[in-house]
């Protein structure tokens, strides 16, 4: 059935975009070319030339002029035409209308009159805002952040604000499940990926940072977290630039991370890539406080767990993009990603047994792991320029594969009335492999400067093979366990249209689209062997009003909704033991999340920006806890087991002080209240649900001792929110940083302490029976980082291409 439906799609798809080829294709033979020159016959370099519509002046083709001052225009209709030429230092000059007939070329060379200014004494005072609201998103100005010259692309987006990074994991505004784009592509990978590959980016190569609280129609409904774009530098000119990044990091042990980082642009063709390698030690201590009840709530016995905890680990990563012109208005391109991870953990726990009627006794059990896993994608892709407006048809082919390989030996943590010698020691393989291929095409139509039409499809075909195998180690020889072991097959295919319209009115505008999406999931137990699955459908409308009544004003109301598929470790059918007494079971009926987002962005002043936004969730998958009919064994099921209803307010300040800017900075809260509504088939579930909030407080200066020397300062509080049956408390950031910019501006030399310190509290329930915990733990404190960054690049020269990116000569 699946075949069928694709098929026609593709025939569908076929019939669709075959006219707009043949559109896109122009065999005109008219031309206008020529040079322009100034009084005394110089060339005039890097001008702004524009063809217009002499009918309404509308812009139809725009280039820069070469370095010998000469331009030319192809492949133009027959019709009535202005050509107009702007220039720092001169007039703008518009010739006459002048009209043009097939196979027609036409020259022209105006001559530029000199105004007198020279071009050394015009002084900028101007900077664009740090952040500005646009179409639903905030856009944050990453090249003025601190830090900039020495950080890697996710470091720098830790730093703006509503978004943290943890690892490779980036929560916005509170929630998970981010999509990462980059220049307004998302490339086939996962959240973790995306991570992995800004590490290689160098901060500097990136413009700008939309942030989009909620979802836009064009991208995937998937992730409640909201989307982040990344903008990099684009530029005209032919140039290439280097960046060689190098970290080592000491503290008991010395980690370091080294990375290269190329960017080309020819007369045809581009290229950026880099190779990332990271290696690094990761340690802590944690202690928990544990107390048991037995079943009239008496106290039964207290335990106190120290845990320790030691892992190395390395990643190697690279990336690649290669982009090509077919013509002034054609190109093509493909991107590649690709990390490997090996690590090396251990773990020991020892549990100091206090009983009330009971003897007393210390357990010591132990965890090791050893993991190697790969993540690899690849992206072609095609881009027409349909007009001089910023019109576009593009078509992209995704895949997406990978594998882990896991294996851990532990001992199965038991209930207190068990002794440590009782408890079984296993080890476990988790060999998993998948692959994902996605085709979508997308069409921007522009039907004046400011009303653009929008529209695209997307299939999505993806597959995991999910095996585990336990084995007894604690008997000789070992044991192979049936009980445990167990394989899964898991298959979704996503089908997914959308359309949408935005338009600007003066100082308002808005954009509204509907985006549809099918899917269809199927498991398949290899162990029962048994099938089972889901196919639903859902509409994801999407609204935005911008409001701008001046350049220190701006309001933006949004509308979105988006929708978290379950995932196949959810749907797994298999019965799974944590211990004795506690075991694990799929649920392959689980249905998907639906999140739908209301927010309100302001900005007041150019300093004070202010974020509200209210989620209404439904169907939130829980983990279900119950006992069985024999009182002591524990259950824990997914099911879509409640509502949530949250919201945020967010606050943000960024101040400039001192000649220069000597100082600045931002000042950052998040607020996020959060309620957990059990549905009524759970309504014994609601002691682990409840009310909370989630408050962020963050804080970053960056003061010029010099042109040279810079101090960097970054304080981060988060006051955890409660989670289904558990709940995170508190935990405390703090890092320093001294930077040298050495003479000649290619080295940059920056000496920091990282995790000044770092530590969290967190309360919650384990799933024994009358079992309750807090936790404490301290993580990787005071930590030393040396890093050495050189930058070499180079201005060739100009060449035309169109009308896409920053136009202005300097940027």
């Amino acid at each position: 059935m699946f075949i069928h439906i694709r098929l026609i799609l593709t025939v569908i798809l076929t019939g669709l975009l075959f006219p707009l080829f043949l559109f896109c294709q122009d065999d005109s033979s008219i031309k206008v070319s020529g040079v322009i020159l100034t009084e005394d016959q110089q060339p005039v370099d890097f001008a702004s030339v524009s063809i217009l519509a002499s009918e309404d002046t509308a812009v139809v083709d725009f280039q820069l002029s070469d370095e010998s001052g000469n331009y030319e225009f192809q492949s133009l209709k027959a019709g009535g035409y202005l050509l107009r030429i702007s220039r720092l230092g001169f007039p703008d000059y518009t010739t006459e209308a002048f009209q043009l007939v097939e196979g027609q070329h036409l020259e022209m060379s105006p001559v530029m009159q000199s105004t007198g200014n020279d071009l050394a004494v015009v002084e900028v005072t101007s900077r664009r805002p740090m952040v500005a609201f646009s179409g639903g998103k905030m856009v944050v100005a990453a090249d003025q952040l601190p830090g900039k010259e020495i950080s890697s692309g996710l470091e720098i987006l830790n730093k703006v604000p509503g978004v943290f990074v943890n690892g490779t994991s980036i929560t916005l505004n509170g929630f998970g499940n981010v999509n990462i784009l980059i220049n307004g592509r998302r490339r086939t990978m996962t959240a973790s990926q995306a991570a992995t590959l800004l590490q290689g980016i160098p901060a500097e190569n990136i413009k700008t940072i939309e942030v989009r609280s909620g979802k836009s129609v064009s991208q995937d409904a998937s992730g409640t977290g909201g989307e982040i774009n990344i903008i990099t530098h684009k530029s005209l000119g032919q140039f290439f630039n280097f960046s060689l990044r190098n970290r080592v990091t000491i503290d008991r042990f010395v980690s370091n991370s080294h990375n290269a980082y190329l960017n080309y642009n020819g007369s045809r063709i581009r290229f950026n890539g880099g190779i990332n390698y990271t290696r690094n030690y990761s340690y802590g201590n944690k202690q928990r406080n544990e107390r048991y009840f037995d079943n009239d709530e008496n106290l039964f016995g207290t335990n106190q767990v120290n845990i320790n905890s030691q892992s190395l680990s390395q990643l190697p990563s690279g990336n690649f993009g290669i982009e090509y012109d077919l013509s002034s208005k054609q190109r093509i391109g493909i991107n590649g990603n690709s990390y490997f991870t090996v690590k090396d953990g251990r773990t020991t726990n020892l549990s100091t047994f206090d009983f009330v009627d009971a003897e007393d006794r210390d357990v010591l059990l132990g965890e090791q792991l050893d993991l190697n896993d790969n993540l690899s994608s690849f992206d072609a892709y095609y881009e027409n320029d349909l007009d001089s407006l910023g019109s576009r048809l593009t078509a992209n082919l995704g895949y997406l594969t990978g594998y882990s390989r896991e294996q851990i030996d532990f001992d199965r943590r038991e209930p207190p009335t068990l002794s440590g010698s009782e408890a079984l020691n296993l080890r476990t393989r988790l060999p998993l492999d998948g692959a994902q291929t996605t085709f979508r095409t997308d069409l921007k139509k522009y039907l004046s400067p400011s009303t653009v039409i929008s529209a695209g499809i997307k299939i999505s075909d993806g597959s995991i093979e999910n095996f585990s195998v336990f084995d007894t180690i604690s008997r000789q020889p070992p044991v192979r366990n049936l009980e445990l072991s167990d394989s899964l097959g898991y298959q979704e295919q996503v089908y997914a249209a959308y359309a949408s319209i935005s338009h600007e009115m003066g100082y308002l505008s808005f954009e509204a689209g509907l985006r549809a999406e099918a899917t269809r999931t199927e498991t398949y137990s290899y162990k029962v062997d048994a099938r089972g699955g889901q196919s639903y459908e859902n509409l994801f409308p999407n609204l935005a009003v911008s409001y701008a009544p001046s350049a220190n004003h701006q309001f933006t109301l949004n509308y979105s909704s988006s929708i978290t598929r379950p995932n196949y470790l959810e749907l797994n059918p298999y019965v799974r033991y944590l211990d004795a007494f506690t075991f694990t079971t799929g649920n392959n009926e689980l249905l998907p999340e639906i999140d739908h987002r209301l927010t309100l962005n302001t900005r007041l002043y150019r300093l004070l920006y202010l974020n509200f936004g209210l989620i209404r969730g439904q169907r939130y998958v829980g983990q279900v806890r119950e006992l069985t009919e024999d009182g002591l064994t524990t259950s824990i099921t997914p099911q879509n087991a409640f509502n949530v209803r949250a919201g945020y307010v967010q606050a943000i300040i960024y101040y400039q002080f001192g000649k220069n800017e000597k100082v600045q900075g931002q000042l950052s809260s998040l607020v996020v209240p959060l309620n957990y509504l059990p549905l009524p088939a759970f309504e014994d579930q609601a002691q682990f649900t409840g009310s909370t909030t989630k408050v962020v407080l963050s804080a970053s200066t960056q003061v010029k001792l010099t042109d040279r020397l810079t101090i960097e300062g970054d304080y981060r509080f988060t006051r955890g929110r409660l989670y289904f049956q558990r709940r995170n408390l508190n935990q405390w950031v703090a890092n320093a940083q001294l930077r040298y910019r050495l003479p000649g501006d290619a080295f940059t030399l920056a000496v920091g302490a990282t995790d000044l310190f770092n530590s969290n509290n967190a309360a919650g329930e384990r799933f024994f029976t009358g079992f309750e915990s807090d936790y404490a733990s301290d993580f990787n404190t005071r930590r030393v980082s040396i890093a050495l960054n050189y930058r070499l690049g180079k201005l060739r020269k100009n060449y035309r291409r169109g009308p896409e990116g920053d136009v202005g000569r300097f940027q």
